[in-house]
């Protein structure tokens, strides 16, 4: 229920990028402090993807 309740909320997030990260999960019916760590969650694992590409590239050289 918490992965859905999360995906749901980053996609109606995505699909309407007016909406803050705390009124997308009230559209979907979960409270909105999902919002909020669904919004920490994506940073981290983007930084955490920038970071594998950054030494990928490093390596390569």
């Amino acid at each position: 229920m918490i992965l859905r309740a999360c995906r749901s909320a980053s996609f109606t997030r995505s699909e309407d990028p007016t909406l803050t990260w705390l009124e997308a999960p009230v559209l979907i019916g979960v409270p909105s402090d999902v919002g909020e760590s669904v919004r920490r969650k994506l940073r981290r694992q983007g930084t955490e993807m920038l970071r594998r590409k950054a030494l990928e590239l490093g390596e390569a050289r």
